[in-house]
């Protein structure tokens, strides 16, 4: 009988692997919840959220009960110890998801340069004509030179995420210092969008996404401790879970530019991707994750 090559099975037989898988099912069920909420939790003539709207009570209190669930399964699943950065696994297969991730941000960063050029800038849609009016005299898009200037960072950000990635698999040498450009460039990005959405006054419309954007830059950063021996698992664990649930969550929400689901779609690949490589690593006998 022949073996089987192990180098290319995901490692799912220890009980912290159901952390992620976890992370991914309460996103999709958030995901769920924000369409149904799209559909029926909004007036069609105002685009005002409708009270006691079920659909809206169910995506508030999942939420929050994943919150919980992630917050607990951290620190009950995940061990204490903080794995060593360059993360290494010869699993083959647990690199593809954080370098799929990192090509879709590329994309977003390349949507977001090629709408700031044509002039055609992310502007939020209301259907309030108040809040309509009120958003043409401050001009609160996102702007063709911050818009730019997001898809520059974050296309150097997905170049940061490979960069690391090499380092990883052994192909560079070096630190992870290029990670620090991500939570800098989800700042950036944070501020522009929210000056973007504040003006609407139906927080419902937006906070998914902010909280999205806000949990990135959280997930990022502590991503990039691991680069300057600061990392902490159950932490960058617990973050990254939330990132998964809030930015698939996000993908239900109608875009202002198709850079949105893209940055949201990359971002939660790329964080799941490296939670699982860091997860990997944490499991791995201390030899097999030396540094360079």
């Amino acid at each position: 009988m022949s073996t089987i090559n192990t180098r290319w099975i995901l490692p799912m037989n220890n009980t912290r692997w159901i952390f992620p898988v976890f992370a991914v099912s309460g996103g999709l069920i958030a995901l769920a919840l924000r369409l149904i909420q799209n559909l029926t939790g909004f007036e069609s003539s105002t685009g005002l959220p409708v009270r006691g709207n079920v659909a809206a009570i169910c995506l508030a209190v999942a939420l929050a009960v994943i919150c919980v669930l992630l917050g607990v399964s951290a620190f009950a699943l995940l061990p204490k110890q903080t794995p060593v950065f360059p993360f290494r696994t010869d699993k083959r297969l647990l690199w593809g998801l954080p370098t799929a991730g990192a090509f879709v941000l590329i994309l977003s960063g390349l949507a977001d340069m090629a709408q700031g050029l044509s002039g055609n800038t992310a502007q939020p849609a209301f259907e309030d004509e108040t809040a309509m009016a009120l958003w043409e005299v401050q001009n609160a898009g996102l702007g063709s030179g911050m818009q730019i200037l997001c898809g520059i960072l974050t296309i150097l950000s997905a170049a940061g995420l490979l960069w690391c990635m090499g380092i990883c698999t052994g192909k560079r040498k070096g630190r992870g210092l290029p990670l620090l450009i991500i939570p800098v460039g989800m700042v950036i990005r944070l501020v522009g969008v929210y000056r973007m959405d504040s003006i609407n006054p139906v927080l419902e419309d937006y906070a998914v996404q902010i909280i999205a954007l806000a949990l990135l830059t959280l997930a990022f950063y502590h991503l990039s401790a691991f680069a300057f021996e600061a990392g902490h698992l159950r932490r960058f664990a617990f973050y990254a879970g939330m990132t998964v649930v809030f930015c698939i969550c996000s993908l239900a929400d109608a875009a202002v530019c198709v850079s949105f689901p893209l940055m949201y779609a990359g971002g939660a690949m790329s964080i799941l991707g490296f939670l699982l490589l860091v997860l990997e690593t944490s499991s791995a006998p201390p030899e097999s994750a030396e540094s360079l």
